[in-house]
């Protein structure tokens, strides 16, 4: 059994309402033919759910230039005790005001659990420092 072979038979069992849409020619023989073809994001079908448009983000996360989206995740109960961890919305809101007054294009949002930051990778220098000052990391 090929290379190829083994990666069709373990997309089929691991994936089977994929199978289809991952294959690969049999003939292959380098697995990084096979890590090219498969984990490109063109080759992920949307109607999987498994790409996302940039134009599912929030407007300012839309930068066609940005290569890639960095999520930052805060449990509530690693906020520090100057945080009212009784309103993470509130949290949330000051955290992404913080960032944003100094030039992060942040969004900040209350989950289940935690606290989501998504911000372009391109500053996650500053958005670091920023939340350093905060002692949130």
């Amino acid at each position: 059994m090929t290379i190829a072979e083994r990666y069709n038979a373990a997309a089929s069992k691991l994936l089977p309402h994929m199978a289809a849409d991952l294959a690969v020619d049999p003939a292959i023989t380098d697995a990084n033919h096979i890590d090219e073809m498969c984990l490109s994001p063109q080759r992920i079908p949307r109607r999987h759910g498994y790409r996302h448009s940039r134009h599912d983000r929030p407007a300012e996360l839309r930068d066609p230039n940005m290569s890639a989206v960095t999520t930052i995740r805060i449990y509530h109960d690693t906020l520090p005790a100057h945080f009212d961890r009784s309103r993470p919305d509130a949290v949330a809101e000051a955290i992404q005001t913080a960032l944003r007054e100094d030039g992060v294009a942040a969004q900040a949002s209350d989950v289940f659990s935690h606290l989501k930051i998504e911000l372009p990778t391109n500053q996650l220098v500053e958005a670091s420092r920023v939340l350093a000052e905060l002692h949130l990391i």
